[in-house]
């Protein structure tokens, strides 16, 4: 019987350390893209989807289908030592986020009209009632109040929550 050569029957004794670097690769990371529209399916001047679930390292690819449109963090509604980010009028931006939390964002040029979403990494509750707190204009301010009720009515576990 043939034997493999020496090289390869070592081969699982070489892999073996590697496989916890293997499995925290950018290869196992997500992408989510959202869609930032001037006329949705659910309304004018909004991110779709509103609210977005992720794992810490997966990445948020916001994406204008309009040249009208950015997105931008908003200031206090980040957990602490997370980085903000700023995107470009029409032009995609990915962001990749890390830290777990909630994270507040918006389109600058339509932040008045409530064109404001939410980004979940993994659990949202170390900046949750922080991130809540943040005031804004009127209408950015009754569409948060939506998002952050969904977040809460799934916290609670209940199967009556509104959709986004």
């Amino acid at each position: 019987m043939l034997r493999p050569p020496p090289l390869l029957r070592a081969l699982p004794v070489l892999l073996v350390p590697l496989l916890p670097l293997l499995a925290a690769s950018p290869a196992a990371a997500a992408e989510v893209t959202v869609r930032m529209v001037t006329d949705g399916s659910a309304g004018r001047f909004r991110f779709e989807p509103r609210i977005v679930r992720i794992r810490p390292g997966d990445t948020v690819r916001f994406v204008a289908h309009d040249p009208i449109h950015a997105t931008k963090s908003i200031p206090g509604m980040m957990p602490e030592g997370a980085r903000p980010w700023w995107g470009e009028m029409g032009r995609p931006l990915a962001v990749t986020l890390t830290v777990p939390g909630v994270y507040g964002f918006k389109c600058p040029s339509h932040y008045a009209v409530g064109m404001v979403g939410l980004i979940v990494v993994g659990d949202p509750a170390p900046n949750f009632e922080r991130a809540r707190a943040v005031r804004h204009p009127r209408m950015a301010q009754e569409a948060f109040a939506r998002l952050f009720a969904i977040l809460a009515c799934e916290a609670e576990g209940r199967g009556d929550c509104p959709p986004e």
